[in-house]
Parts: structure tokens; C-alpha cells; sequence
């Protein structure tokens, strides 16, 4: 995929290939044009030098500073879009290389194959820039926006290696996205995103789909000037078109006591226990959760569509137009609290807190959560409001916080190739040193 550290090794010492590798045909126009461009690395996006309209769309689409000094850079950047020399030294980019070094052998030949035969010609494209896989989690997939002529991709392909988790999650989002566009009722249509398509090649998986308007809710967050005064405006968007999805996907209404408790409450209170030591004071807060599902059983829920990575990266707003993208883990029979919780906690974890800087998962959750601070207000009455709308006692968020993270402990425990995945862990732990129990009580 993407190379992070390319070498001189990597390049060719001629001009030919093997036989049965053709590398996005060498002796065309268009891949000299690609080959011979030189790209440069910021915060894991690949661009090419001198492109003053690919660097104003990744300021103002992509970049999500991390530090003061990173956003007052962003914003000089801007101003300076077209110096190209200037811009490069704000912006320090990290390394630069030629594209045929930063797309491995097996890349190249798949997009050449995927763009001859599905009518994306490379002659279409007149750039690209490519983005590393935004959680670091590994590099098995690559984002590639498509450029033709305009100020905008024509399309966005996400691209993984056959046979890894990421392609699997693609074929995924897309079944999900063309059987809701074939079958969901017609109020719940305009919430969705394009059609995408699915190609694969020999080695590849890519997942095509049109290029969405707008700026992602984060990068908005992480470049502004003044944040809180933002904050409020994105969570009123967030809930309006969560709580009209919820609405537009509802299947009814269930008690929560019987199979929901069952399925949302003990197998996740079992499952916990089962994947990790918990002190005395986490213990006690699981026998109150016990009890107070007992008390709440009588409690209607509505049953919904669930997103399931409802947050502000994959939320895209537009002129006050809201999409969402990232359908890998949509469930269409779930209960609410999950795309609520998501996006509350998530806000608080990547909110710039200390002059455009992040802090640790632990203290942001803290002020977003345990803490009495703006941001806690905030989110109070972002989660109070969406119980009113949907008809929900207020009590519920009590039980289903502390279930959310319990249960994004045994996802996150899950996945890990070791134990030192301990994000969720922590949190669920100072959630429960530091009393959340009654959080909705007062």
C-alpha cells in the first residue's frame, strides 16, 4: 500500500517489468504525468508539490491540526496557497517522493487494471492525492481522492488489500448502502449517501464512491479559531439528524426487561467480566447497573437503525446540509444509545482543549463527562434533548453510558493483537472511580 518510509531500492533500474506486471502502463501519458511528480507528507496525506488547488483542498477538507502552532501554520497556509515554497515550509513537510515510490508494485497494478476496465480512465485523472489509513492503525488501506479538471475530486476510492479486515469492511458498506438505497422506506432515503461500487482486481478491493460536499465536523472543530462558539452549532446539527434517522428507522417499541435486558444488558456485563480484571469499585458499579436495569425493565425503548460510527470525522455538513459517511457497521435492529453515546464521547476526546492541542483520552473524558465544564453542560443537554425528542426517560443514559463503554472495552479487547489496547479500558475505569452512577439523577 502506501509506502511510509520509500527507499531508493524500491525504484526501478529500468524501465521494463517482469512480464506478468504491467505497473499502470509505463508508456502512457498518464502515468508519466503520475510517476514523475513529486509528493510531499503532512500528517499522513500525500500531495503533489506545486498544486496550489489540491494544497486548498486539503486545508480546507482534510487537514486537522494537532497543536496551536499546527492550526495558526494551517490558516498562514492558506493565505499562501499560491507559493508553493512558502507553503511547503509552513506546512514542514515531512518527505517528499516520487508516487511510483509511494504506491507498492501490487497498488499500482490494481488501480491500473480497476481504472481500464471499470470506465475510470487514467487520462480522467488529473491528480491525486492519497491519504493513510486516519486511524493509524495500520497501513492495509489506502484513500485515494480522484481529480479531474475542478477544485474537487470526482470521486473518493478507498482501497485495501485482498483477504484483510479493512476490504472486508468495504464489501460491507457497501451491501449495507445499496440494500438500504433498494429497500428502506422512502423518509429514511434522503439521509443516505450515493450509491458506491465495488471492484476487485487480482489483489485489490476498491470501494468508488462520488466525492461528498462539505467538511467533515472535525476538521471544522480543528481548525477554528473558536471552538466552543462551534461546538453548540455542531451538536444541534448531529442531534437533528440523528434523531430523524432514529425516527425514520424505527421498528416499534419493547420493554426493556425480557430478551432486550438479556442482549443489551447481561451479555455485555458477562462479556466484560470475561475479558478483564475489574476492582472493587468497578464490581460495584456493575451490581448497580444490575440493579437499576431492574428498576427501568418496564421501560419502553424504541428499536432502530443503528450507524454504528456516528461521529464527527464521518459526519460531512455543507451550507447546513448534513451526510454522513462510514456504513461499515450499520445494524438495522438495534437500540439508540450507541450512535448517541458514540458521538457525545468522541466530541469530548478529539475537542482541542488547551489551545488547539488534544490531551489524553482520561482528562478529556473526564471534562466532557465527570467534570461540571461547559463541554459537560453541552453534552448534558445534547443527550437530554435527544431522550425528549425520542420519548426516552432520562434515567436510561444512567444504565446505557457505563454499557457503552463496557462494551467498546470488549470490542477494543477484541481486536487487539495484544493487550496493550487500553483507551476504552481507561476510561471505563474513571468512569467508575469517579462515581458516574447517578450522572442524570440531579
Amino acid at each position: 500500500m502506501l509506502q511510509n518510509q520509500p527507499s531508493p531500492s524500491r525504484r526501478r533500474s529500468s524501465g521494463t517489468q517482469s512480464p506478468h506486471v504491467r505497473v499502470m502502463d509505463h508508456d502512457s501519458d498518464a502515468w508519466r504525468r503520475f510517476s514523475k511528480r513529486r509528493y510531499g507528507r503532512h500528517h499522513g496525506t500525500w500531495m503533489p508539490q506545486g498544486s496550489s488547488r489540491l494544497a486548498r483542498f486539503y486545508l480546507n477538507r482534510l487537514h486537522e491540526p494537532h497543536s496551536f502552532s499546527g492550526l495558526a501554520a494551517g490558516h498562514a497556509a492558506k493565505s499562501f496557497c499560491g507559493f508553493s515554497a512558502l507553503r511547503s515550509r509552513l506546512l514542514s513537510l515531512e518527505s517528499t517522493s516520487r508516487l511510483s515510490n509511494l504506491l507498492d508494485d501490487d497498488l499500482q497494478e490494481s488501480l491500473h487494471e480497476l481504472f481500464e476496465t471499470r470506465g475510470i480512465r487514467e487520462k480522467h485523472v488529473k491528480a491525486l492525492l492519497a491519504l493513510e489509513n486516519p486511524d493509524e492503525l495500520d497501513q492495509a488501506m489506502s484513500v485515494l481522492f480522484l481529480f479531474g479538471s475542478k477544485k474537487t475530486p470526482f470521486a473518493v476510492a478507498k482501497v485495501a488489500g485482498k483477504g484483510c479486515p479493512e476490504a472486508y469492511l468495504m464489501e460491507r458498506e457497501h451491501k449495507v448502502i445499496t440494500s438500504l438505497r433498494k429497500h428502506a422506506r422512502s423518509s429514511l432515503q434522503p439521509l443516505l449517501p450515493p450509491d458506491p461500487k465495488i471492484f476487485r482486481s487480482g489483489s485489490h478491493t476498491m470501494f468508488l464512491q462520488p466525492f461528498i460536499e462539505g467538511r467533515p465536523l472535525s476538521v471544522q472543530l480543528r481548525n477554528s479559531w473558536n471552538p466552543r462558539a462551534l461546538a453548540s452549532r455542531q451538536f444541534s446539527m448531529a442531534a437533528d439528524w440523528l434523531s430523524t434517522f432514529h425516527r425514520a428507522s424505527t421498528q416499534g417499541r419493547s420493554a426493556l426487561g425480557g430478551d432486550l435486558a438479556g442482549e443489551y444488558i447481561a451479555n455485555i456485563l458477562k462479556g466484560l467480566r470475561g475479558v478483564t480484571s475489574l476492582s472493587d469499585r468497578e464490581r460495584q458499579m456493575l451490581d448497580h447497573l444490575s440493579h437499576l436495569a431492574w428498576d427501568l425493565r418496564s421501560e419502553e425503548v424504541p428499536i432502530v437503525g443503528c450507524h454504528g460510527n456516528f461521529w464527527a470525522r464521518n459526519i460531512f455538513e455543507d451550507e447546513g446540509e448534513v451526510r454522513v459517511l462510514g456504513w461499515s457497521d450499520f445494524r438495522d435492529r438495534r437500540l439508540p444509545f450507541r450512535d448517541l453515546l458514540l458521538f457525545a464521547i468522541s466530541y469530548g476526546l478529539i475537542y482541542p482543549w488547551k489551545r488547539g492541542n488534544r490531551v489524553y483520552p482520561v482528562p478529556a473524558f473526564s471534562a466532557s463527562l465527570l467534570e461540571r465544564t461547559w463541554l459537560s453542560e453541552r453534552i448534558r443537554d445534547f443527550l437530554r434533548g435527544y431522550c425528549r425528542v425520542m420519548g426516552l426517560e432520562e434515567r436510561l443514559l444512567d444504565l446505557f453510558l457505563p454499557l457503552f463503554l463496557a462494551e467498546q472495552v470488549i470490542v477494543e479487547r477484541g481486536l487487539a493483537r495484544n493487550h496493550e489496547a487500553q483507551t476504552w479500558r481507561s476510561l471505563f475505569r474513571e468512569y467508575a472511580e469517579r462515581g458516574g452512577f447517578v450522572w442524570f439523577k440531579s
